[in-house]
């Protein structure tokens, strides 16, 4: 343990240094559970929707599961590709409010939605216009026409939310910049 005396202060420098620590530790947790919150909710969407499917499909019927897994896997990925929308706002959000600049982070955080919800509606459309063959690439023609309608279906629906799953990146992003 070194003790430092000035002024008649003691100051122990392994407490500062554990204090320290700890302090680093709890930003780190700061800003980690809601990225992790945020990443594993589409997979989540996936595994609730899988096990829906799985047991309320009829009996000795592997179409809907083959479609699902088909589009899925396929939502997956579309959705990947614009999780830079939470991992550029963070930074750009957290730089305004350390430069003590709240109405630039605020802004930041509003024209990062507002890209989401052009994004995602983009994307929508995209996923609905060509929904046929991109299935067909994901595979779903080696499964037969009834997992091609159930996929067809499942990406619909999910392709629908698209707008609102990319808003909710980017709003994750803006949360971990004002922590």
């Amino acid at each position: 343990v070194v003790m430092v005396k000035s002024f008649d202060i003691d100051i122990d420098i392994d407490t500062v240094d554990r204090q320290a620590g700890d302090d680093t530790n709890r930003k780190i947790l700061n800003l980690a559970v809601p990225a992790l919150i945020s990443l594993s909710i589409d997979p989540l969407m996936t595994i609730a929707d899988t096990a829906f499917i799985g047991r309320y499909s009829p009996p000795n019927d592997p179409s809907p599961l083959a479609g699902l897994g088909s589009a899925a896997a396929l939502l997956v990925f579309a959705f990947y590709v614009f999780n830079f929308l939470a991992t550029a706002t963070a930074p750009l959000v957290a730089k305004r409010r350390g430069l003590g600049d709240e109405a630039g982070a605020a802004f930041v955080g509003g024209q990062a939605l507002g890209l989401a919800l052009v994004l995602g509606s983009v994307l929508a459309a995209a996923l609905l216009l060509y929904k046929a063959p991109l299935l067909q690439v994901m595979g779903t023609g080696a499964t037969g026409p009834e997992a091609d309608r159930y996929a067809e279906e499942f990406l619909t629906v999910r392709a629908l939310a698209a707008p609102a799953v990319l808003a909710c990146s980017a709003s994750s992003g803006i949360l971990r910049g004002y922590l």
